[in-house]
This record gives C-alpha cells, sequence and structure tokens, in this order.
C-alpha cells in the first residue's frame, strides 16, 4: 500500500473515532492533514494569515458536519473540498472590496458645505462597510 493511501486510512479510521466521541483523534487528523490543507488553501488565497483562518474553518466545518462524508471519496478529497470552497468565496469576497484611503473618501464623497459629522451620519445610513469597520458610533 503505498503511503498516500495509507494516510487515507489513517484519516478515515481517526475521523470515525472522532465521530464516535473520541475527541484526541480529531487532534490527531489536524496534524495529519494540516500542513497539506495549509499549502493547498494558500494556493488560492496566497496570504498565510488568511490561509490560518481558513484552514480553521475548514476542519471546523469537518468537525460539525455530523457525519456527511458518506466515504464516496477518500476524507481528504472531502476536506479539500471544503478547504477549497472557503478559499475560493474568501477570494470572491476579497475582489468585491474596495480599499479607499480616508483621503480618497473625503475627496470623491464629501460635500465642501457638509460638516464632517453630517457626512459620517450619511455615510452609516447607507450602511455597508463603514459600519462593518465600525466607523458608526463613533464620535469624530
Amino acid at each position: 500500500m503505498n503511503d498516500k493511501r495509507a494516510q487515507d486510512k489513517i484519516g478515515e479510521e481517526l475521523y470515525r473515532r472522532y465521530l464516535a466521541g473520541d475527541k484526541e483523534a480529531f487532534t490527531e487528523l489536524v496534524r495529519l492533514y494540516e500542513q497539506d490543507l495549509s499549502f493547498f488553501i494558500n494556493g488560492f488565497v496566497g496570504d498565510m494569515h488568511e490561509t490560518k483562518h481558513l484552514l480553521i474553518d475548514a476542519f471546523a466545518q469537518l468537525a460539525v458536519s455530523g457525519g456527511r462524508f458518506e466515504g464516496r471519496s477518500y476524507l481528504k478529497t472531502y476536506l479539500f473540498a471544503i478547504g477549497k470552497h472557503l478559499a475560493l468565496r474568501y477570494v470572491k469576497m476579497r475582489r468585491r472590496e474596495t480599499h479607499l484611503s480616508y483621503e480618497d473618501i473625503f475627496e470623491k464623497f464629501i460635500d465642501e458645505s457638509e460638516t464632517p459629522e453630517a457626512f459620517l451620519q450619511r455615510l452609516c445610513a447607507a450602511g455597508g462597510g463603514f459600519v462593518r469597520a465600525g466607523l458608526c458610533g463613533h464620535d469624530i
């Protein structure tokens, strides 16, 4: 049996043990696939910091999937499909982000007759990224 197939057998056994209640088995499963999955996700994302977050999310989804893995593929394939989905979703969201400096915002959107407070209120009323960035509800 080759090394890859042996790894797959070990991973599937660890996952079965985890589903049966052995929490340590999941820790071993993470150790088994963590490095390969990290490199795989980072190939899409290109940012190791974000890769770590997505890696955690992928293992968390596997942990809470409640045994949805049916064995029609290898567990590694299933886990990497989760990782790929998360990575592509992240890349898609990142492409949609607009990165503007405060100077850009004020140059492009402020009305010269408008006070900074009125400007911020108008942005907060519009919602979106300004609310998520925590700019709303604070004094200037």
